[in-house]
């Protein structure tokens, strides 16, 4: 090989270099980014299990007992039939 090859092959050979170095650079920063990405989408599925979890340890407000209860209430206003007794079915 003479002078003039090794040079265009050592040329060619660092243009290659470059463009590898060129494609890693941009892969780290496309992976810095997901990472960064990933990291926000960690933490905010983080503080929404939190929150839910807080939201689950306040304690019920006390409407169980007047919603089971309804029922019964309203089956008091209802009218006796004549017999005077709440039988399975109506009286005659």
């Amino acid at each position: 090989m003479d002078p003039g090859e090794v040079r265009l092959l050592a040329e060619q050979v660092s243009h290659t270099l470059d463009l590898l170095n060129g494609q890693i650079s941009a892969l780290e920063a496309r992976l810095s980014h997901a990472e960064e990405v990933a990291d926000l989408r960690l933490s905010t599925l983080e503080r929404s299990q939190s929150d839910q979890e807080a939201r689950l340890r306040v304690p019920m407000p006390r409407k169980w007992p007047t919603c089971a209860s309804a029922p019964l209430s309203a089956a008091s206003l209802t009218r006796r039939p004549a017999c005077g007794r709440l039988p399975t079915r109506w009286c005659a």
